[in-house]
């Protein structure tokens, strides 16, 4: 009996992980034996101990994933590699307009982007506009005529690393140790930075549809530690999303007369910026994606042991403030033609720019002595038309080969028409 039962495990097991149980079960093979006792309950306990392997594939799966991901992560932002990517955006961190800041493609690998978005659904609450795992969510509106929040709207954070995904937690561990510390003290030239231990306004950002973040500078200490919060990090991860979708970062000047940045939050886009009280930025048009669509970004701030007087108002980096919404003196946002600073002086001349690249080569390696393609039309005609073949200073017994050449093709073609006209010029 207990072989018999073992043959009957085993025939179902093979079934069931085949897909073909229901037809067997239905009597598709002429067997109306499914119908007593033993052989149920003997079916119930293999159907469950099918599921519970498919669970266990699954898991194995998802770990090896991983720990995947984890490998191509560590490589991704392996000391050497944060030192060379250091090197290389030093000096265009330092001399960015309005105030330092850089824009680095490709830092993270799809594997860790992937797993990330994974963890960060694109979804709701129930009978809100808020994001489905949101800690915090701001919706607000006032009394009087139930509109939104001027300063902050459909905005939601996670900031409770005991509800984040578990690669979420992973990244976040990477960010906050002394490799990636170290890299953005390289890059940005502000030393013995400190990683922000709690979320205190970081973590998880999703924006929903219609959502916007006015212009602003940061609360600018951890009243806790007495630190000074000096670099502003985002990684964001809006795949497939079109400019027309919006959610653009925009960075002000001092003054907030003109917007010198809009930068696109492209998937995998890693963004750091210097944070002082003067660094206004934010993203104030209303987000126009689609419904079921978000702008989501994870965010840590770091700190430091004080900070230089120019980079707090009236010289008083003691003073504790939080954050100082502003009001750009030109319109409301980059689009606002009053209040288009970015660089190129607008759309056509930026295009004027990329073809100027494309067609042309540097000369002398400075790129502002670039010649435009009609300059290099012209150069190609005047070197056609000075530079002419030397005919006069071929030998005779070159010109005679060439004269053969046309005897001989002339032959040819004679031998084919006839009529044809000879022409040894």
């Amino acid at each position: 009996m207990a072989m018999q039962q073992w043959l009957l495990r085993s025939c179902v097991a093979c079934l069931l992980l085949n897909g073909a149980f229901g037809d067997l079960e239905n009597g598709a093979f002429g067997w109306d034996g499914w119908n007593t006792t033993e052989v149920q309950e003997l079916v119930a306990s293999t159907k469950q101990g099918a599921r519970r392997l498919k669970s266990q594939r699954i898991k194995q799966r998802d770990y090896h994933n991983y720990g995947r991901a984890v490998a191509e992560l560590a490589e991704a932002l392996s000391p050497d590699r944060l030192k060379k990517l250091a090197n290389d955006y030093r000096q265009a961190y330092a001399s960015a307009d309005p105030f330092p800041h850089v824009m680095i493609d490709n830092m993270f690998p799809e594997s860790t982007l992937r797993l990330l978005s994974k963890e960060l659904p694109e979804e709701t609450k129930i009978g809100s506009k808020c994001w489905v795992k949101a800690g915090q969510c701001y919706a607000r509106t006032n009394a009087r005529g139930g509109q939104a929040d001027p300063n902050e709207f459909l905005k939601s954070a996670l900031e409770n690393e005991a509800t984040m995904g578990i690669h979420t937690k992973v990244v976040f561990d990477f960010l906050k140790g002394s490799a990636f510390v170290r890299f953005l003290e390289d890059l940005s030239g502000i030393t013995e930075i400190i990683a922000d231990p709690h979320y205190r306004g970081s973590g998880v950002h999703v924006t929903s549809p219609g959502g916007m973040l006015r212009v602003h500078s940061d609360f600018n200490t951890y009243a806790a530690y007495k630190l000074r919060r000096r670099v502003n990090s985002f990684i964001f991860l809006n795949d497939r999303w079109p400019d027309k979708y919006g959610g653009h970062l925009e960075l002000w000047n001092r003054n907030m007369s003109s917007c010198r940045q809009r930068i696109a939050p492209s998937w995998g886009r890693f963004v750091a910026f210097s944070s002082n009280d003067f660094s206004y930025h934010g993203h104030p048009e209303p987000l126009t994606a689609p419904d079921g669509r978000f702008r989501r970004s994870l965010a840590l701030y770091y700190y430091t042991q004080g900070a230089p007087k120019e980079d707090c108002i009236g010289g008083d980096c003691d003073t504790w403030s939080g954050t100082k919404w502003q009001s750009p003196k030109c319109g409301k946002s980059c689009l606002d033609p009053a209040c288009n600073g970015l660089p190129g002086s607008g759309r056509v001349d930026a295009v004027k720019d990329v073809l100027s690249h494309l067609y042309t080569k540097p000369l002398g390696g400075a790129p502002d002595s670039r010649k435009s393609p009609s300059d290099v039309a012209a150069l190609k005609t005047k070197r056609i038309i000075h530079n002419p073949r030397p005919q006069e200073k071929r030998s005779e017994g070159s010109l005679k080969i060439d004269q053969d050449k046309r005897e001989k093709r002339h032959e040819t073609n004679q031998a084919h028409f006839p009529n044809a006209t000879k022409n040894t010029q």
